[in-house]
C-alpha cells in the first residue's frame, strides 16, 4: 500500500525496490520511489533521507533550493536534468527540467540546485 503524506515543503512516500540514497533526485514508478531519469518522466524531486530501507517512508524535497549530487562538470545558471542514477546533468532536448544549477558543480560534487516544482513539460 502506497502511503503519501505532505508535511510542510516535504513529501513521504515509500521506497522501491531499489534504494535511492540522499541528495539524488527520484520520481514515482507504480507508487513507490525510484531514481529519476530526466529522459523517462517528470522529476518528482530529491531524495532527503539517507540509508532508506526497501518499502520504507522516505521524505522528498519537490521544491525550493536543494542539495544535489552531480554526474559532471556543468557551470552555475545551467538548467539541469538527471541521468538514471538521479544526479544532475545539463538538461538536452526531450528531457524533464529539474531545475537551475545555483553552483559551479563537477562530477560528485553535492551542489544547490534550484528546483522547479511540477515541470512536465520537456526541454
Amino acid at each position: 500500500m502506497t502511503t503519501e503524506v505532505v508535511l510542510g515543503k516535504y513529501g513521504i512516500f515509500e521506497m522501491g525496490a531499489t534504494p535511492v540514497p540522499r541528495f539524488k533526485a527520484v520520481r514515482l514508478s507504480s507508487g513507490k520511489l525510484v531514481a529519476a531519469d530526466g529522459s523517462v518522466g517528470p522529476i518528482m524531486g530529491i531524495c532527503m533521507l539517507d540509508n532508506a530501507l526497501v518499502d520504507q517512508a522516505t521524505a522528498v524535497q519537490p521544491d525550493g533550493i536543494a542539495k544535489c549530487e552531480s554526474s559532471a562538470t556543468i557551470s552555475a545558471g545551467t538548467r539541469v536534468t538527471t541521468n538514471a542514477a538521479g544526479e544532475l546533468e545539463a538538461i538536452t532536448s526531450g528531457h524533464y527540467p529539474l531545475g537551475v544549477l545555483l553552483e559551479d558543480a563537477v562530477d560528485g560534487r553535492i551542489v544547490q540546485v534550484d528546483l522547479m516544482r511540477g515541470c512536465i513539460a520537456h526541454a
